[in-house]
């Protein structure tokens, strides 16, 4: 009978004490600390939790001249990073997801294939539209479906990477 209260006793402690530390913790694991977004472990996680339910296009979003910014100070480019970060997250809120991708100048945006027209849509409007203290933020994207064996959006986020790449040229 002793034990058996021991072991509620315990259960208890970790309902109450443990479990909401842990996803705290877990939640600072898959959050990028500048921009707030979730960073790539949590785009993985997204990936894995919505894996088959539908088809996805990733976007893969890169600064133009971003070291612009941080000539001015990392601060600079931190405010910069959090600034994009907000303005992409509230274009996009219940059409996609973003994620800080790296540690740099580099987003990614994940949505349903039957909504990459009106993500694009948002993103050119978004490149006229992000202004830091009276300078444009612009970026350049490319694009690429996320293939059902594309477990981690690695052949997705290098298609992308050349889109954007040969777009900026």
């Amino acid at each position: 009978m002793l034990l058996a209260s021991g072991a509620v006793t315990g259960a208890i402690i970790v309902a109450l004490f443990i479990r909401p530390r842990l996803r705290k913790l877990h939640r600072k694991i898959i959050t990028d600390s500048t921009s707030g977004l979730p960073n790539y472990e949590g785009f993985l996680a997204y990936l894995k939790k919505n894996r088959f339910k539908d088809s996805y296009v990733l976007f893969l979003l890169d600064l133009d001249n971003f070291r612009r910014f941080n000539r001015q100070g990392y601060d600079t480019g931190d405010e910069v990073l959090k600034f994009f970060a907000a303005k992409l997250s509230e274009a996009i809120i219940g059409t996609a997801i973003c994620a800080r991708y790296r540690l740099g100048d580099e987003f990614i945006v994940v949505a349903r294939s039957i909504d990459k027209n009106e993500v694009i849509e948002l993103l050119e409007k978004l490149t006229r539209n992000v202004i830091y203290r009276d300078d444009v933020v612009s970026f350049s994207y490319g694009f690429a479906p996320v293939e059902v064996d594309d477990y981690d959006g690695s052949v997705a986020i290098k298609t992308a990477h050349a889109m954007l790449i040969a777009r900026r040229s």
